[in-house]
């Protein structure tokens, strides 16, 4: 006891005595994430060391009311995305240079319970997601917060029930994301989910955002959204066979896509896509004139622009796919080393099939009269 009667230990025991130390100094508490957003708060502030933004983007909820903000600043030519949420750390609450708490909100609660009966287009980047409001306007155009690898950290709830389409930046990383987001929908009750697919030969990495490419505008992007729509109804149900671009049959869970074949793999938690190989395409099955060695002919551009029509044969791939995979590495097609991926891929190139035949001979001249 003190001489005032207080026990020294008081606080130690009641669990007091300030934040709790780490290496002997003490931590701050930790701020809570306020939502909504007061009406009474400031208005966002300037960033200490970016200065005032170019964009910003407010996440809301259902009713409209602010859940924090995503600012997009451009220091010396670059280009640099900050959250921003209203926080409490016990010192009063105020604007934090920090994080929606996990799971984060859509951005475009508020369009979404003010179109509960419209389809809904997810895209990569609130910017798309606003200028494909604007180009689509069928569609509530929504997105997550993060980029292509923080779609788990989403909460997709807001989506069960409805239509879903996802219009996947054109790169590997947005196809990647749209996959993912699609078994994610799925999995907090989409009606059905859908990924549109792209055409080869879109500038790398473009969007909803920019500025439409010569060969790719508003009706071919209505048509590849239409087309997808249209096997929404497979999409959503057991796993299908799927048909390339080239006109080659795919195995469920394989999807081949000019940034190259893709495995899909389903859970509970979400669909995850997985790069196999670079793109090829599948000319067609053939066999020798005596009906044996049954192959399947492939053709593609290694990274020197070098093309090469090589035929696979189904006795190498049932034998392990080393041989096979070999001939192709050594042609220039490379793929993904691990073994889970590998043996997918002499999988699907087991599986694969395409007409018409192809008739695969020795030497040129005649065969079979």
């Amino acid at each position: 006891m003190t001489d005032n009667g207080e026990d020294p230990f008081a606080k130690i025991a009641a669990g007091g005595g300030g934040a709790p130390k780490a290496n002997g100094v003490r931590q701050p508490p930790k701020a809570v994430q306020l939502t909504p957003v007061p009406a009474s708060a400031p208005p966002p502030p300037a960033h200490p060391k970016h200065g005032a933004a170019v964009a910003s983007w407010a996440y809301r909820d259902a009713a409209g009311e602010v859940l924090g903000y995503v600012l997009r600043f451009e220091p010396a030519g670059g280009k640099d995305i900050r959250p921003l949420t209203w926080r409490d750390d016990g010192r009063g609450p105020r604007w934090r240079w920090a994080g929606f708490d996990d799971p984060r909100p859509l951005y475009g609660l508020d369009r979404l319970a003010a179109r509960p009966d419209a389809p809904v287009l997810v895209v990569e980047g609130e910017k798309t997601a606003d200028a494909a409001g604007g180009r689509l306007g069928a569609f509530v155009a929504v997105t997550w917060n993060g980029g292509a690898e923080a779609t788990r950290k989403a909460d997709w709830r807001a989506l069960a029930g409805r239509e879903v389409v996802i219009f996947p930046d054109a790169d590997a990383p947005g196809l990647k994301a749209a996959l993912m987001v699609r078994g994610l929908a799925l999995a907090a009750g989409a009606k059905s989910a859908v990924v549109a697919d792209l055409p080869v030969g879109l500038p790398d990495g473009w969007d909803l955002a920019d500025d439409w490419p010569p060969s790719f505008g508003l009706t071919e992007a209505e048509a590849a959204i239409g087309a997808a729509r249209a096997g929404a109804g497979a999409a959503s149900g057991p796993a299908e066979a799927v048909v390339s671009a080239d006109g080659a049959t795919w195995p469920p869970g394989y999807k081949m896509t000019e940034h190259g074949l893709f495995w899909e793999e389903r859970s509970n938690q979400g669909d995850r896509a997985q790069w196999l190989c670079d793109h090829f395409e599948v000319i067609g099955e053939g066999r020798g004139v005596d009906g044996r060695n049954w192959s399947v002919v492939v053709r593609f551009k290694a990274r020197d622009g070098r093309e090469t029509l090589l035929p696979i044969s189904r006795a190498s791939l049932g034998s392990g796919g080393g041989e096979a995979r070999s001939a192709l590495a050594d042609s220039g097609l490379t793929f993904a080393t691990a073994q889970g991926l590998r043996d997918k891929l002499t999988g699907g190139l087991m599986r694969v099939s395409k007409r018409p035949f192809v008739r695969l001979v020795q030497a040129t001249g005649w065969n079979e009269g």
